[in-house]
């Protein structure tokens, strides 16, 4: 947000960029946890149906 804050000098650009980026990163870290569980899950699964 102080990157764009500087570079365009408009404070409600930069807070809804502030924001997308915040929502993004949120979801990839969501993202990472459920596909980390899912991987698990999967290991976990063939483990015992042998």
């Amino acid at each position: 947000m102080a990157g764009e804050l500087f570079a365009r000098r408009d404070l409600a650009q930069a807070g809804k960029v502030g924001l997308g980026t915040g929502l993004g990163l949120l979801a990839a870290a969501l993202a990472k946890v459920v596909l980390a569980f899912l991987m698990i899950a999967t290991f976990l699964a063939f483990c015992f149906a042998s």
